[in-house]
C-alpha cells in the first residue's frame, strides 16, 4: 500500500465513516425496548450482537462506559479509530491472531469497571458463527451476556458481505432491541448454539416489530 493510500486510510475513511453514522443515526425515528432489563441488574455485563447489526448499535451506546474488540488488522485500525470517537474503549484482538491477549485485555477493563460489546461473528465470520471467547469470558467472569439486536426500514443490506450489514436509510423508523440478561451454566459449545439462537430469534423478533 502505497503512503498516500495509508494516508486515505488512517485519516479519511474514519472522518467520513464518522459523519456518514452520525449524520444517519440523527435522522431516525428510533424506539428502544428492553433496556430497563440491564439497568435493573446494576452490575457489569456482556453484550452480544451479530456483526451486521452494529450500525445503530455504535450510535445508540455510545459514551456508556463499554469496551470493545477490534481485530489487529488494517480494517481494525480503522474501525478502532471510529470506535474511540464515540467513547469506546478499545481492545485489539481477534479469534484469528492473538485471540488470547484479546480476551486478557477485555478481561482487565471488566476488573475497571467497563461492560464489554462484542460482535460474537467477528471479525470475519462465517455470519451468526458464535466465537468460544464470547463465552469464556461471560464464564469467567460470572457476567450476564446481554443479546442485543437492531433493525431499520428502509434500509440497505450489504447482501455481498459476508455479515450482510443492514445500514438505515435516512429517515427512515428503527428499533433497538435488548434481550434478556442471562448467565452461561452449560458448556462451551452448548452455551454458543444457544446465544446463536436467542440472537437470531431476537433479530427475527426486530424485523417483525419494525
Amino acid at each position: 500500500m502505497r503512503l498516500t493510500e495509508i494516508a486515505f486510510a488512517d485519516k479519511i475513511l474514519p472522518m467520513g465513516a464518522l459523519a456518514i453514522i452520525k449524520g444517519i443515526s440523527n435522522t431516525l425515528k428510533l424506539k428502544v425496548i428492553g433496556e430497563e432489563m440491564v439497568k435493573d441488574l446494576d452490575t457489569r455485563v456482556l453484550y452480544a450482537f451479530f456483526h451486521g447489526r452494529q450500525f445503530l448499535l455504535v450510535w445508540y451506546m455510545r459514551n456508556k462506559n463499554i469496551t470493545l474488540l477490534s481485530s489487529l488488522s488494517r480494517d481494525g485500525e480503522i474501525q478502532a479509530r471510529i470506535l474511540k470517537r464515540f467513547g469506546y474503549e478499545i481492545i485489539r484482538g481477534s479469534s484469528a491472531r492473538k485471540g488470547a491477549e484479546g480476551i486478557i485485555g477485555l478481561k482487565n477493563k471488566v476488573l475497571q469497571g467497563f461492560d464489554v460489546g462484542l460482535a460474537v461473528d467477528g471479525p470475519r465470520g462465517p455470519c451468526y458463527s458464535i466465537g468460544d471467547g464470547v463465552i469464556y469470558l461471560a464464564k469467567k467472569l460470572s457476567l450476564y451476556i446481554v443479546p442485543l439486536t437492531s433493525a431499520s426500514y428502509p434500509s440497505w443490506t450489504f447482501k455481498n458481505a459476508w455479515d450482510k450489514y443492514q445500514m438505515p436509510c435516512p429517515f427512515s423508523k428503527a428499533i433497538i432491541l435488548f434481550g434478556k440478561p442471562y448467565k452461561v451454566q452449560g458448556e462451551i459449545e452448548e452455551e454458543k448454539e444457544s446465544l446463536k439462537e436467542r440472537l437470531i430469534l431476537l433479530t427475527e423478533e426486530a424485523e417483525r416489530m419494525i
